[in-house]
C-alpha cells in the first residue's frame, strides 16, 4: 500500500510450529522478501487461560541493525442485535498526514473521537493512534446466550473461582446434581447470559 508498508513482512507468510500444547502455540516466521535486507525471524505465542487469550510477539535475530515495529490488526464482528462499546481513555492522539502517516505532532481527541466514557461505536469512523493511555482498551459486546448440556454446564461451573475454591468432595456431588437436575428436568439444555469483554492492552512485568 505505497507509499509506506503498512502491513509488513508477516501478515501473509507462513508460519511455522515450532512449539505447541492443548493451552497454547509458539510459531516462527522468518522474514525476507519485498526488499528487506536485514534477515532475523518473528515468533509470536499464543496462550489461552479459562477466560482469556494471551498474546505475546518478538523479532529479533538479525543479519544487520535495522527497523522493527511489532503489532496485531485485529477487528471484532458486530453483533447482528446490538452495537459494540469501546473504551480507550486517552484524551490525544497523533496527527497524520495524508497517506496516514504520523507527522509527530500531537493533538487533542474530538467530541467524536473522544471514547473514554465507553460510548457505542455507532457510526464513528476511526482510524486513529491513541498515545498516553491510562489503561487497556476495552471493547464490550451486548448481552449474548450461549447454550450448554448438563455436563458442560457443570464443566463451566468447575472452571469459576466459587467453585474452584470448595473441596472437592463437596464440589463433585453438587455439580453432578446439577448437571443431572440440566439433563431430566430441563431438557439436557441449559443457558448461559453474559457480556463479552475483552481488555487489550500491555502484560504487565
Amino acid at each position: 500500500m505505497p507509499p509506506s508498508a503498512i502491513h509488513g513482512l508477516g501478515f501473509d507468510k507462513s508460519w511455522e510450529i515450532v512449539e505447541q500444547s492443548e493451552t497454547a502455540v509458539t510459531m516462527r516466521c522468518e522474514l525476507r522478501g519485498l526488499g528487506w535486507p536485514f534477515g532475523g525471524r518473528a515468533l509470536q505465542t499464543l496462550t489461552l487461560g479459562v477466560r482469556s487469550l494471551e498474546l505475546e510477539l518478538e523479532v529479533g535475530g538479525y543479519t544487520r541493525a535495522g527497523p522493527a515495529g511489532l503489532g496485531w490488526h485485529p477487528w471484532f464482528t458486530r453483533p447482528p442485535s446490538a452495537d459494540l462499546e469501546l473504551c480507550i481513555d486517552a484524551a490525544e492522539v497523533l496527527v497524520l498526514d495524508a497517506d496516514l502517516i504520523p507527522t509527530g505532532q500531537v493533538r487533542p481527541v474530538s467530541p467524536i473521537e473522544d471514547l473514554r466514557s465507553g460510548p457505542p461505536v455507532g457510526e464513528r469512523r476511526l482510524d486513529h493512534v491513541y498515545i498516553r493511555a491510562r489503561s487497556p482498551a476495552i471493547v464490550r459486546w451486548h448481552p449474548a446466550v450461549q447454550w450448554f448440556d448438563g455436563d458442560g454446564f457443570a464443566d463451566l461451573l468447575r472452571s469459576t473461582s466459587l467453585y474452584r475454591r470448595l473441596d472437592s468432595n463437596v464440589r463433585e456431588p453438587l455439580l453432578d446434581a446439577i448437571a443431572e437436575r440440566i439433563r431430566t428436568q430441563m431438557g439436557d439444555r441449559a443457558s448461559r447470559r453474559y457480556l463479552s469483554v475483552l481488555r487489550v492492552g500491555q502484560r504487565a512485568g
